[in-house]
């Protein structure tokens, strides 16, 4: 009986020591999570929209050879990717918040770019200088970056500070805060708990300040809204536009969305509809699987304000009235409409200073209004 307890003694100890070899070290680093990871629920992920120039002055990816181009925008560490359009232009969204590292790859092009520091919901629109296996962000990031888009249910209202929980987060309404149901205004009343919305606005502290909301209930106003049948809401880009207004036809991803005399535009006319467009379309599936808009909505004219920047000329080609150039790493175009003060078109040269005011393009660059000689 002895040597049985014996052995039991000899045995227990091996098995402790396998138990502990197997176990990690208290102070061992925990493994990172993939920075594929799903976002957090409460944490709404940022979008970025870009334009891809070259190194040829402020020209888009159309002026070079066509290996010499990326055709695809990554976020390593993820899934997401988007295609390059023609023009240039991308749309990534569901980016996760913080810092991103984003891959252009091409026939010749295999180059990254590191975004520091996106914040939950926001919406940054970029420029991107890519040649080889070089991407360099050309100047700041546009005024409208800050801005925050948050989209889901209604959580709870506080009707004496007029503000609402959307995602964890406070958003207030202010006076000039625009409320609409399709073409429809709405005032903060018509809000109500579980209301599905879509908020554009501004950060401040903990809350945000909302520029517009969308009730995206189908149907209106109300706690328990009837839904309609296949009402449809997208976002994306243009592409394979065709026909002529007011019937024309497009992609947004795999959808094709037609339009008809009924069609409402929001922030242009069906004529200022273009490939490579950011857009958010509402309507109703038909039959034959295409969505007819009843309104298209062109998502990039937030970024289309006035621009004014100063700086010396650098990169200049063209021939007058149509020229390209840099200034503080910024492209800027001129057409026969652009005034000049103090010089004129054909005393423009590298390293001159000016003062061009414009408007911002949506491929990024500068259409100038005014080129003054600064000095």
């Amino acid at each position: 009986m002895r040597k049985r307890v014996d052995r039991c003694w000899l045995i227990a100890p091996l098995f402790l020591i396998a138990l502990a070899c197997d176990q990690a070290p208290l102070n061992s680093p925990v493994a990172p999570t993939p920075s594929g990871g799903n976002t957090p629920p409460s944490e709404a992920p940022a979008t970025i929209s870009g334009t891809v120039v070259t190194n040829s002055a402020a020209s888009t990816i159309l002026s070079r050879d066509a290996a010499d181009l990326p055709t695809t925008v990554s976020v390593e560490g993820t899934n997401l990717s988007a295609s390059i359009m023609p023009n240039g232009s991308f749309m990534l969204a569901g980016v996760p918040a913080g810092d991103v590292r984003l891959r252009f790859t091409g026939p010749r092009i295999d180059a990254t770019l590191k975004l520091s520091g996106l914040q939950p919901g926001q919406v940054v629109t970029i420029t991107v200088l890519v040649s080889g296996s070089s991407a360099v962000l050309q100047g700041s990031p546009h005024p409208g970056d800050t801005k925050v888009e948050l989209e889901g249910l209604i959580e709870a209202i506080q009707p004496a500070s007029r503000s609402f929980t959307l995602q964890g987060r406070t958003v207030r309404v202010t006076d000039t805060t625009e409320i609409r149901h399709g073409s429809r205004v709405l005032t903060f009343s018509d809000l109500h708990v579980g209301d599905r919305v879509h908020v554009r606005g501004t950060p401040e502290s903990t809350i945000v300040v909302a520029s517009r909301i969308e009730l995206q209930n189908p149907g209106g106003p109300g706690p328990n809204p009837q839904p309609q049948p296949n009402e449809v809401k997208l976002h994306g880009v243009v592409s394979s536009l065709g026909g002529t207004c007011p019937s024309l036809t497009f992609n947004v991803g795999s959808q094709q969305i037609v339009t008809n005399g009924s069609t409402r535009f929001e922030h242009g006319s069906c004529a200022d509809l273009r490939n490579g467009q950011a857009v958010e379309v509402e309507g109703v599936r038909q039959g034959d699987g295409s969505v007819l808009a009843r309104e298209i909505e062109r998502e990039e004219d937030e970024h289309e304000a006035e621009a004014e920047i100063e700086g010396a000329i650098s990169a200049l080609s063209g021939s007058c009235p149509t020229l390209s150039f840099l200034v503080a790493g910024k492209p800027v175009v001129t057409n026969s409409a652009t005034r000049y003060d103090k010089t004129s078109c054909g005393e423009l040269r590298n390293g001159l200073r000016v003062e061009v005011k414009g408007a911002r393009q949506s491929n990024g660059s500068i259409l100038a209004t005014r080129v003054k000689r600064e000095g």
